[in-house]
C-alpha cells in the first residue's frame, strides 16, 4: 500500500472518529440536560468502538510518517490528523466523564438541571458541529469560527461559578458533580480549539503555525 492509499484510509478513519465523537458529545450533553439514563448508556456503549478507531489512526499515522511523502499538503494533513485524533480522544474522555457524572446526579438528586451548565453544553455542541463540518467539507471558515470563540470556556466557567450559590450541606455531592461537569466542558472547548488549529494548519495556504486566530470577536456566543 502506497502513501496516497494510506492517507485516503487515514482520512476515512478520522472522519469516522469525528462523527462518532460528535454523537457521544451530543448524547453526553443530553444525559445531563434531559436527565436521561438512556443517553448515559449510549455514551458508554460507544467507548470500545471509539477507542479502537483511535488506535487504528495512531497506527496508520506512524506507518505513513515512515514513508516518503513528496506532497507537502499530504504531510500537513497527516500531521494534522495526528493532532486531531488526540484531541478527539480527549474530547471523548470528557464526554464519557460528563455522562458518568450525570448518571450519579440522577441517582442522588431530584433538583432541576443547572441552566448555566446546559448553556455551556450548547456552546460546546455548536463548536463540535463546526469542527466536524470543517473536517468533512474541508472548510477553513468553520475552523476560523471556532478559533474566534477562544476564551469562551473561561467566560462560561465564570458565569457558572457566579451562579453557584453556597450549597446546602445535603447538596454538596450534587454540587461536586456539577463542578466536575463544568470542568469537563471547559476542557472540551479547549480541545475543540486544538482541532480547529489543526484544520487551519492543514487547509491554510500560508505557513500557519497553530497560533489561534483571535483577531475578530467571538461568533459563538454564550447564551446563558
Amino acid at each position: 500500500m502506497n502513501s496516497h492509499q494510506s492517507i485516503r484510509i487515514l482520512r476515512l478513519h478520522l472522519l469516522d472518529m469525528a462523527r462518532m465523537c460528535q454523537r457521544v458529545v451530543d448524547y453526553a450533553l443530553k444525559a445531563y440536560s434531559l436527565g436521561s439514563t438512556e443517553c448515559c448508556t449510549i455514551v458508554g456503549n460507544n467507548k470500545p468502538e471509539i477507542s479502537l478507531i483511535h488506535i487504528q489512526i495512531e497506527e496508520i499515522t506512524r506507518k505513513i510518517l515512515s514513508m516518503e511523502i513528496s506532497d507537502t499538503s499530504d504531510l500537513r494533513f497527516v500531521l494534522s490528523a495526528d493532532r486531531i485524533c488526540n484531541a478527539l480522544g480527549e474530547i471523548h474522555v470528557h464526554a464519557d466523564d460528563i455522562a458518568t457524572k450525570s448518571m450519579r446526579l440522577l441517582e442522588t438528586s431530584r433538583r432541576m438541571r443547572c441552566k448555566e451548565l446546559v448553556s455551556m453544553g450548547d456552546v460546546v455542541n455548536r463548536l463540535m458541529r463546526l469542527c466536524v463540518v470543517a473536517l468533512f467539507e474541508e472548510n477553513i471558515q468553520h475552523a476560523e469560527t471556532v478559533l474566534r470563540s477562544e476564551g469562551v470556556e473561561c467566560e462560561f466557567e465564570t458565569r457558572f461559578f457566579e451562579s453557584l450559590n453556597a450549597p446546602d450541606p445535603s447538596d454538596l455531592a450534587e454540587a461536586a458533580y456539577e463542578i466536575a461537569i463544568a470542568d469537563s466542558l471547559s476542557c472540551m472547548a479547549r480541545e475543540l480549539h486544538e482541532v480547529a488549529n489543526a484544520i487551519m494548519f492543514w487547509l491554510s495556504d500560508s505557513e500557519y503555525d497553530w497560533v489561534p486566530c483571535n483577531a475578530e470577536p467571538c461568533m459563538v456566543r454564550w447564551e446563558g
